[in-house]
């Protein structure tokens, strides 16, 4: 369309001034838009490992009739890593001006590789074991001008490679570098490591299914789906679980709209891994009458990755 635009001449053939105006601006944004892209490239997202999903001990067991008022939890599952490791010896690491300790007592965070990451490091290890994030700017100055003329990012991580599959760590390059030559793997003296068993993440999430609202009007009832992060509730949207055990995908709303009937119980299946039936709601004291059918069994979630888990490929 703009394109178009700035072809349209004025009778006999000669361009107004303003079309003229409009093209050399148009042709200014575009060469700049250009330099950025070739500057920029690609940005691909390091593969974050998919989480376990297991119910809280906490939750009533199957077959168990459970009371639930306006407000409150029906069911809730925890969100566990098992992609964490940890160093069995401190070593000490650098590539170019940054430099980290990293001892025995790091989380490690896994990440998988991806095809960009591997031609841009030069490994061929599928996955990563990244350290804490070091800060090379400060946000006012990177915001400002480092953003577009540094090498690097606001933080950088250094990860850790098992590259020849041995049970150690024998190569680290710096997440977060923007040049090319920052973005080789570098090789380090081997150090052992082991992976760690399930343990909850480090934002302790939770996934809760909320009793919403209750409506005696039109016999509905509201459920929420709402993750718990370090005591927030963030909003969700749609999402998706996976069986451990088959690999099924069950799609998930982050609202479930139940209409319930004068006479008899409605079945929900497949909330968060559970199965339920609402078996009688008393509109006076707002209270729902649940009955768990099938207790979750192990679900999968898409990990989160890293806002800095980016290696930014250069043309």
């Amino acid at each position: 369309m703009i394109a178009a635009a700035l072809q349209v001449s004025t009778p006999g053939g000669k361009m107004s001034a303003e079309t003229r105006r409009m093209r050399t601006r148009y042709f200014r944004a575009a060469g700049l838009i250009a330099i950025l892209m070739l500057l920029g490239g690609a940005r691909p997202i390091l593969q974050a490992a998919r989480q376990i999903v297991l119910p809280l001990e906490t939750n009533p067991p199957a077959g168990t009739e459970f009371k639930v008022k306006v407000g409150e939890t029906i069911l809730a599952s925890r969100f566990m890593d098992w992609n964490m490791a940890r160093l069995d010896a401190p070593v000490s690491v650098s590539i170019d001006r940054f430099s980290q300790t990293v001892g025995p007592d790091l989380d490690l965070e896994g990440f998988g590789a991806t095809r960009g990451s591997q031609e841009r490091t030069g490994l061929s290890a599928r996955a990563y074991y990244c350290a804490d994030k070091v800060k090379a700017h400060s946000g006012l100055s990177y915001q400002l001008l480092s953003s577009v003329t540094s090498n690097v990012e606001q933080f950088v991580r250094f990860c850790f490679v098992d590259e020849n599959d041995d049970g150690r760590l024998d190569h680290i390059f710096l997440l977060g570098a923007k040049s090319r030559e920052l973005q080789v793997a570098h090789a380090i003296e081997p150090v052992a490591f082991h992976k760690l068993e399930l343990q909850p993440d480090k934002k302790d999430t939770e996934l809760h299914l909320i009793l919403k609202r209750l409506d005696p009007a039109s016999r509905n009832i509201l459920l929420y789906q709402r993750p718990r992060r370090n005591g927030k509730e963030p909003w969700l949207g749609p999402f998706s679980l996976w069986s451990v055990a088959t690999g099924t995908e069950y799609r998930q709303e982050d609202k479930v709209n139940v209409r319930y009937p004068l006479n008899g119980p409605v079945t929900l299946k497949n909330i968060m891994g559970y199965d339920l039936t609402v078996k009688s709601v008393d509109p006076a004291t707002g209270e729902v009458t649940f009955t768990c059918d099938r207790v979750s069994e192990p679900m999968l979630a898409n990990g989160e990755g890293s806002e800095y888990a980016t290696i930014v490929v250069y043309r």
